[in-house]
């Protein structure tokens, strides 16, 4: 059966280095990403940038492109999938909105009923092989001590943890093959440091670098969980 692959969140931080990583394992890849346009960016447009930006930072090859891969232009909050091919093998759910402060109707909308679209749209693939859906390590929400896979949470620090927690148990209800993922806190790339936005930890250590915050705001003897974004593209 020829494999035909989904990827939503493509122009995100771990969307966009999955499409490059997919593309550069098999060039002729079936591969189908949603994408709604932005700030007068097209879908296709936003895609393009993303492109352009890893030749001039030599991580692909000069012929890498990604002439082959099928661009849909699709708004979460707008569209259905109604209109959408089904004749995906794989579905990987990488949109999320992941702003700590939104409100939880507005974190619910945008989170939760993405995932829910998409799993409307797998349930009906005839052929799925299986949903890979990007969660967060931080769904166990203000738990202390060891966490397993299957604790369940009781509160949570903010809107993002909480719809992604949502955001899991609607695919683990859905009745389709599925993994979730949670890594931590994703950094740039292992090699060199690649990182498509300087948010999150970066946000922190550029204060660092600047002088702003003299020294950093943590217990020495703690340890914070990072992981490279090569890592969880890899996994």
């Amino acid at each position: 059966m020829k494999q035909s692959i989904l990827v939503t969140g493509a122009t995100g931080f771990v969307g966009s280095e999955l499409v490059r990583a997919l593309v550069q394992k098999n060039p002729n890849v079936d591969l189908t990403v949603l994408i709604r346009s932005n700030h007068g960016q097209s879908a296709v447009e936003r895609l393009e940038r993303f492109h352009s930006r890893w030749h001039k930072f030599g991580l692909v090859k000069p012929n890498f492109h990604l002439s082959h891969v099928k661009v849909i232009e699709h708004d979460f909050e707008r569209d259905s999938v109604a209109s959408l091919p089904r004749d995906f093998t794989t579905v990987y759910h990488a949109a999320a909105a992941t702003d700590f402060d939104l409100a939880l109707p507005v974190a619910r909308r945008k989170n939760v009923r993405s995932t829910l679209q998409m799993l409307q749209l797998a349930r009906s693939c005839p052929h799925l092989l299986r949903f890979v859906h990007f969660s967060t390590a931080f769904v166990a929400g203000n738990a202390k001590g060891l966490v397993d896979e299957d604790y369940q949470p009781v509160a949570f620090n903010n809107s993002y943890e909480q719809t992604k927690w949502e955001s899991e148990l609607a695919v683990k209800a859905a009745g389709i093959p599925f993994t979730i993922l949670r890594p931590s806190i994703i950094t740039g790339s292992s090699d060199f440091g690649y990182v498509v936005g300087l948010k999150v930890i970066y946000s922190v250590v550029r204060l660092w670098l600047s002088g702003i915050l003299p020294r950093a705001p943590v217990n020495p003897n703690e340890m914070v969980d990072i992981v490279p974004i090569d890592f969880v593209v890899n996994a």
